[in-house]
């Protein structure tokens, strides 16, 4: 049997001598690419009666679990699904506390069926995922993914096969994460709730949710009147059924309620809390005590829509420091601040009887954590473009060893760096490898809701999260460039057997779209969103 390395998977050798017959099964492009793949015999024909047996369908959240499956069968017109019954080929799904990885699977393909093997519903998941794209890209792929190309199997324009393999698969990162900026653009429920469909195929298996910014709060709090200027924000129960709907999908929703700077949309309607300008204007917090009441209320407010277990974003980056009238002498200092919002995090979370991991971005070159925190509290780097490459280094050798605290890279794009998305994510994934305690990254969507215009970034940083060694630009290729043109044409195939990421799709769920709080279409277009947009404090 011939073993095969992830990389072959999206066919990565581009160009072939002339009259050269491709592999045709290697064609299929999995994302994320697995860990180890083997061969276990000959391709065989699509068959015609598909069986699912193991999973307990008469349970609502594992119907929705499957759901994709189900849909992609059933859409073959030739292709019988049934249940728990015989057929040409069974699904069949089985415990196995022997998988090593709580996330991993073993997935094996021979003609009579689909074999998946996991110790957890997660797992079982993920490798469902694996299955929908092979039996997927099996079924319709004779139609675009060979065409033009002399192939092994001399009538693969007209018959479909399957590859006969076994899949052994577990991520590199405990936890890989896509944000949304709800405070420079909006995001509806049915739009973020299509995007966790997306990040749950692609094995994501955090949401990142930035709740407000200076531009825009895109969150209507019951306890305060934040948000409500803003007609297009989510409320505590969108956030509730959120949380709710990202769990069956096997994602944590992690939300992030700015701390100190980037507070203009709270300032506004709290003008005694402003301080004065952040790092790159908007609005810094006075630290005091009028601050530290209103960031209790929100922290509440917010813990009640989380489960027992979670964690909190505290933000805390691009500020500049400004105490409150009349509290000059009660020794706050940066220090002092992070030890404040972590006790009252943890104090709401005592309240509730529930435990909350706090999260904070580094900023620029970190800042001082009382020792005593541990590893209760997430460090968060972030670099963005390909040039930063150097600092991206130096920033896991600050912050990444195995006596250090818990780490979570800064990747994906911001409305300043849209060019270096790819390669930058790529360079994380890669720099972290090495260091036990870095968590993983979070692919960040800074300043629009425009994800179809960007999904490159959400189906790359997937990949690199989940198998970062098996992705390595060929040499010459310094940028990536073609290593990103291989991706973009293998995405817009998956995304022809995957509708629910289909361009269409995206924007019609999106809506309008917007870009730093200003809408970008007609009627509207260059208009603020809200009017915290344009007030100065």
């Amino acid at each position: 049997m011939k073993k095969h390395l992830a990389l072959f998977l999206v066919c990565w050798s581009s160009v072939l001598p002339a009259g050269t017959k491709v592999d045709l099964l290697k064609q299929i492009p999995l994302i994320p690419a697995p860990r180890m793949m083997q061969d276990n015999g000959d391709p065989f024909p699509f068959p015609r009666r598909i069986s699912i047996q193991g999973w307990p369908l008469q349970d609502a959240e594992q119907r929705r679990a499957i759901r994709g499956v189900i849909d992609l069968l059933s859409a073959m017109p030739d292709v019988e699904l049934v249940c728990d019954r015989p057929a040409d080929f069974s699904i069949l799904f089985s415990h196995d506390p022997a998988v090593d990885h709580p996330e991993g699977y073993v997935l094996r393909i021979t003609r009579s069926g689909a074999a998946i093997r996991a110790r957890t519903a997660a797992g079982k998941f993920y490798a469902l995922q694996t299955l929908y794209q092979i039996l997927g890209f099996s079924y319709y792929g004779p139609g675009f993914l060979y065409e033009g190309e002399e192939t092994e199997l001399p009538d693969a324009g007209e018959k479909k096969y399957v590859p006969a393999w076994t899949i052994h698969d577990y991520p590199r990162y405990s936890t890989r994460s896509l944000m949304l900026d709800l405070g420079r653009a909006v995001f509806s429920k049915a739009y973020i709730q299509r995007i966790i469909r997306i990040m749950a195929h692609l094995k994501l298996n955090t949401l990142h949710l930035h709740l407000y910014d200076d531009e825009i709060c895109g969150y209507r709090f019951d306890s305060l009147p934040l948000g409500k200027e803003n007609p297009l924000a989510l409320t505590k129960t969108d956030l509730q059924e959120l949380v709710r709907y990202a769990r069956d999908h096997h994602i944590a929703v992690l939300p992030e309620i700015e701390s100190w700077g980037h507070v203009k949309s709270v300032v506004y309607h709290f003008p005694e809390l402003y301080g004065g300008p952040g790092m790159y204007g908007g609005a810094s917090f006075a630290v005091g005590e009028k601050t530290f009441a209103v960031l209790e209320k929100m922290y509440g407010e917010i813990a009640d829509c989380l489960p027992d277990t979670a964690a909190i974003h505290v933000g805390l980056d691009e500020a500049r420091w400004f105490v409150a009238p009349g509290e000059a002498d009660k020794g706050y200092t940066p220090e002092k601040l992070v030890t404040i919002i972590y006790d009252l995090v943890q104090k709401v979370a005592r309240e509730r009887g529930k435990h909350l991991t706090v999260h904070m971005w580094a900023d620029h070159k970190g800042r001082p954590i009382p020792a005593w925190v541990g590893a209760n509290l997430v460090l968060q780097p972030w670099k963005y473009r390909h040039a930063d490459q150097e600092r991206i280094v130096q920033a896991m050798s600050q912050y990444g060893g195995k006596d250090k605290r818990p780490v979570m890279m800064g990747a994906g794009i911001t409305s300043a760096c849209r060019s270096g998305d790819f390669s930058a994510t790529r360079l994380w994934c890669l720099a972290g490898d090495p260091y036990p305690n870095v968590l993983g990254a979070t692919l960040c969507l800074w300043g629009t809701n425009n994800l179809a215009d960007r999904l490159i970034t959400l189906y790359a940083g997937a990949s690199y999260l989940w198998s970062p060694q098996n992705l390595q630009p060929a040499e010459g290729d310094p940028y990536s460039e073609d290593l990103r043109f291989r991706f973009e044409r293998n995405m817009q195939n998956w995304q022809l057997i995957f509708p629910d990421a289909a361009e269409a799709a995206l924007d019609f769920d999106r809506g309008p779209e917007v870009f730093l709080g200003r809408y970008l279409q007609p009627p509207f277009n260059g208009k603020a969103v809200t009017p915290t947009l344009e007030y100065k404090p």
